[in-house]
């Protein structure tokens, strides 16, 4: 690669014995992998040169000096810095199994928005263009908490399970009925996972789920449930599976949820010093664990065999479908 002198305007490099030129307000992401460095143009284009010795901030701090509206990085499902939502992340820069890459700024998922900040909020519809919300919640959640109204975007309601005692963990609450969820939160996760693919609710709400990915046109789409762990992590699962994910890679994304919400799971745990017999219970309730998501595959595979045949006849998804949604968000 060699970069033109002065001011950075674009990059020449020779391709099979020829000189060709990749102008930098074309480029939309920037990314390094594998001392690599991974170009994309507006045409999902990939270019990939060597770093060689040179430090890629470098590399980036150029390319930025010459267009500040290139994405920088490959996320990989990593939280994104906000102040006031520990558990939305940008799936942008996830690896598939053929060598693709998710683009960044068009999935993202989260936990609940009703606390979000002011500038939170400002960076949601304006630096990643916001402008689709799924809200799997359900409507007992989002009456207690509803989601904000952002510049631009449409909300849907598309809730994979009915109303249940979980929905106690939209309150802020010392209720008995509290008490009594933490004490049997394990069993209730293991039934949850294990309908959230199968119900007929789930069924319908995960196919109207890839409807609106299938549809969504502009700027990036953001679903979310109260926590972001199990209705979203299932719902995660799913796409990725379709766009080509390893399973290894699903699973990973998945137990990163423990991270971010290690220190809503922490306070908890101090508001019930009184019952100190249910703070042991707490990780059955707040962690996203391998034993959970095992159950969501295991229910796939006994009802529909694999997760093709899941895909298509239980969402009720085609071929052409699947290929759509690797086209729209895969470079």
């Amino acid at each position: 690669m060699q970069e033109n002198n002065h001011a950075l305007t674009s990059i020449t490099f020779s391709e099979n014995g020829r000189e060709r030129r990749i102008d930098i307000q074309h480029v939309i992401w920037a990314f390094e992998w594998e001392g690599a460095l991974y170009l994309v143009d507006k045409n999902k284009k990939v270019y990939t040169f060597e770093l060689e010795s040179k430090d890629p901030e470098l590399v980036f701090e150029a390319l930025k000096q010459a267009n500040p509206a290139i994405i920088f990085g490959a996320f990989e499902g990593s939280r994104i810095g906000f102040e006031s939502l520990d558990n939305t992340r940008d799936l942008g820069g996830i690896q598939t199994m053929d060598g693709r890459f998710i683009l960044p700024h068009k999935l993202l998922r989260s936990g609940s928005l009703h606390k979000i900040s002011k500038a939170d909020r400002h960076r949601l519809e304006q630096e990643f263009d916001v402008r689709l919300v799924m809200d799997l919640r359900t409507e007992v959640e989002r009456l207690s908490a509803p989601d904000p109204i952002m510049l631009q975007a449409e909300n849907v309601h598309v809730s994979p399970r009915k109303a249940s005692s979980l929905d106690l963990l939209a309150k802020d609450t010392h209720a008995q009925n509290m008490l009594d969820l933490i004490r049997h939160a394990k069993k209730t996760m293991r039934c949850m996972y294990e309908e959230l693919v199968v119900s007929e609710q789930g069924l319908k709400a995960y196919r109207r789920f890839f409807e609106h990915l299938l549809a969504s046109e502009k700027g990036s789409v953001l679903w979310h449930c109260t926590q972001g762990k199990d209705r979203t992590g299932v719902g995660t699962m799913l796409l990725l599976s379709a766009l080509g994910v390893s399973k290894e890679r699903i699973y990973q994304d998945y137990l990163q949820t423990n991270v971010y919400l290690k220190g809503e799971k922490d306070a908890l745990a101090v508001r019930l010093r009184a019952h100190p017999d249910l703070v042991g219970h707490l990780d059955d309730l707040y962690d996203a664990k391998k034993e959970y998501l095992d159950l969501a595959y295991q229910s796939i595979e006994q009802n529909f065999g694999t997760m093709e045949n899941y895909l298509i006849e239980g969402l009720g998804l085609e071929k052409a479908d699947i290929a759509r949604l690797r086209e729209k968000f895969l470079v």
